[in-house]
């Protein structure tokens, strides 16, 4: 009996003196200590309660949960929801997020543990759960799991099955597939060239439709059609998300049309009235698509003096040929005109009307008329001067990229306003006919160049010449850097790429000098990194083109890598079982699509790839409909209405006939 009073009373004063130094009134584990005394020996576990408790979820966990295809299109994925805590509750409620789509899909929600389900969206989930006592103290504890989901096949958006286009124009028709996964999609055409797909590479989504599938948008798009792209079409457009694919076919038509002549610039030209340039002779150059050149073809010339109060004093030729000499009283400046008339087709094309239409093209003669033709007829010719210039000194040092802008004022004396050439290192950049007194030039020599460099102007009369040299100390820039802005208006490149071509072995190209040692690690690292042995490490190349055709310098818009690494193989085919490139264009699956023959799909016909019926279920983004009783189904309630109604008919005619024969029998 001393013994348990001893051991009561000790507690009680250990319970007061925890209360006056602010001991918390909830304990997570006992208290435990041992007692020793003269007469006594034992030991004490105290749990203390108070102000704190412990929430715990036990469904769901932290790990992966699995459901069907159809349990997400009918909107039935839930889990289990099981909550419990170290005391007694008052209020629980909670809060869902989707991390991936980054929303909240349950918020401050109350629920009674253990007869509540959670309604979940596929990939990562987080689950906040909070509670209360009556203190009104709240605590709570989170835990992230996953849903998954099987991926299905997208969608290929409808695309015409035939089109009609126009030589000299650029095509273009929008591209979109829907896919409920909200994978990055691949669109590509097969064959490729002229046609692409824009942009290359895997796509994200870029709209929403109707809240469940995702929308990713691409680009049919072609080159500038040329006089060698005319004909016609059969392409394969494929979408496909790694996995899964959906392709639909179209065929484009190109229609010939007539090009007009190109005509070269005449520029300014002086000639004397006596002496040993007294004499101007030219030919016209001409090129045309259809009718060859001012040497093979046929075309009609045609001299026009632009100032209506000159008699014209000499003319053209049949072939395009200039000559005259003038005498003192034709001294003076004189603008012309030369315009050239090709032949045309022979023929109309089939539906030439829709490029009439369209883009007012035709195939009837087309003309051709350049007006930068300038005659200077002279006593005593003087030479043009570049008399103002700018930057004002002719040495300079800039970075690689940086840009330079240059101009200059020129003046001739006799009147004439003098052409200019511009050159980097010897090489036309620029020319300028004479049509104002300042010139301006601007030019960035790249990233990757370095040293000295010139950068020289001349002028011009035809006859006499000034020219001025910038010596240019140009300091190495990396290619990794990005190029400086430049102000508009400018150019961004539009970059499509071919097919990519057979995977072939590094080596042999290395000793050719075809690739460098650079490429050669950049290709055995990547080999490396996708578990590629050696000996099967292999190397691709295609060519990527900028369909707007900007000539930047520095792109603003870096191309798509044109080498990379892939699996070799010595006899790359269609049953091989590698996904690869070959016969001048790449497989979309493993051995179907693009030179093979073409995947399998939801729209196919067929019933394949797991589908749970022909084009539905397994990867398909809809549902076979569910077998109805044979009594059930549509067509059979409508067979035996109409036969009902064939029987009523009967029955109709044979009571009119009965009730007829009652009648006559009755007057007799």
């Amino acid at each position: 009996m001393k013994k348990r009073l001893i051991i009561f009373l000790v507690s009680l004063s250990i319970f007061f003196n925890l209360l006056m130094i602010g001991v918390p009134f909830f304990l997570e584990r006992p208290l435990q200590f041992s007692i020793v005394g003269k007469t006594i020996e034992g030991a004490l576990s105290l749990f203390i309660q108070g102000g704190h408790f412990d929430i715990f979820i036990h469904h769901p966990e932290n790990t992966t949960y699995n459901f069907t295809l159809e349990d997400y299109l009918n909107d039935t994925m839930h889990l289990n929801f099981n909550v419990s805590s170290t005391t007694d509750i008052d209020t629980w409620w909670y809060t869902l997020k989707n991390l991936r789509k980054n929303i909240i899909l349950a918020e401050n929600v109350l629920f009674v543990p253990n007869t509540t389900n959670l309604h979940v969206l596929r990939w990562e989930n987080e689950l906040f759960v909070f509670a209360n006592i009556s203190d009104g103290q709240i605590q709570n504890t989170s835990v992230q799991f996953f849903v998954y989901v099987p991926n299905s096949a997208p969608i290929l958006g409808p695309i015409n099955e035939e089109f009609l286009t126009c030589e000299t124009t650029s095509f273009r028709y929008p591209l979109n597939a829907t896919d409920i996964d909200e994978d990055a999609l691949m669109f590509e055409v097969t064959p490729s060239n002229p046609f692409f797909v824009y942009p290359e590479g895997f796509i994200y989504p870029t709209g929403l439709s109707g809240g469940r599938y995702t929308v990713s948008y691409a680009e049919l798009v072609s080159l500038i059609l040329r006089e060698e792209h005319v004909g016609n079409y059969e392409l394969n457009v494929t979408v496909t998300d790694n996995e899964y694919s959906d392709f639909a076919s179209t065929s484009i038509e190109v229609i010939e049309v007539n090009n007009p002549p190109i005509v070269a610039n005449i520029g300014t030209h002086t000639v004397w009235t006596q002496g040993e340039d007294s004499t101007f002779s030219y030919q016209v150059r001409v090129i045309d698509s259809e009718d060859g050149t001012h040497l093979t073809g046929d075309f009609i010339y045609e001299l026009i003096f632009l100032d209506p109060e000159v008699d014209p004093f000499f003319d053209i030729s049949e072939k395009g040929y200039i000559q005259v000499s003038p005498n003192e009283s034709q001294v003076g400046t004189y603008n012309l005109r030369v315009c050239v008339t090709d032949e045309g087709l022979d023929s109309p094309p089939e539906n030439i009307d829709y490029c009439i239409e369209e883009y007012g093209l035709g195939w009837e003669p087309a003309t051709t008329c350049i007006q930068n033709f300038t005659l200077t007829v002279t006593n005593e010719n003087r030479p043009p001067e570049i008399i103002n210039y700018n930057p004002g000194e002719l040495y300079l040092s800039v970075l690689g990229t940086d840009q330079i802008n240059f101009d200059i004022t020129k003046y001739d004396p006799d009147g004439t306003i003098p052409d200019s050439y511009w050159y980097v290192d010897g090489s036309l950049k620029q020319y300028i006919y004479g049509t104002q007194n300042i010139d301006r030039f601007s030019y960035s020599f790249g990233c990757g160049v370095y040293g000295t460099k010139q950068v020289v102007v001349n002028i011009t009369d035809g006859l006499l010449n000034d020219s001025l040299t910038w010596e240019i100390d140009v300091e190495y820039v990396s290619c990794d850097e990005p190029p400086p802005p430049l102000p508009p208006p400018h150019c961004l490149e539009k970059w499509v790429c071919e097919h990519w071509d057979i995977c072939q072995k590094p080596e042999p190209f290395l000793d050719l000098g075809l690739l460098t040692e650079e490429d050669i690690l950049g290709v055995r690292t990547s080999c490396n990194e996708r578990g590629i042995s050696e000996e099967n490490c292999g190397f691709q190349i295609r060519e990527c083109l900028d369909i707007q055709m900007c000539n930047n310098r520095i792109p603003f818009i870096q191309p798509p890598p044109q080498l990379r690494a892939c699996l070799f193989s010595t006899d790359p085919n269609c049953f091989d079982k590698i996904q690869n490139c070959h016969s001048g264009s790449c497989e979309i699956g493993v051995d179907c699509g693009g030179p093979c023959s073409v995947c399998p799909t939801c729209s196919d016909g067929i019933q394949n790839q797991g589908e749970a019926g022909v084009d539905c279920g397994g990867p398909c983004p809809w549902l076979c409909p569910k077998e109805l009783p044979f009594f059930q189904r549509p067509f059979v309630r409508y067979l035996l209405i109409i036969i009902l109604l064939i029987l009523v008919v009967i029955v109709i005619i044979r009571l009119k006939k009965i009730i007829k024969i009652w009648k006559e029998a009755k007057k007799d």
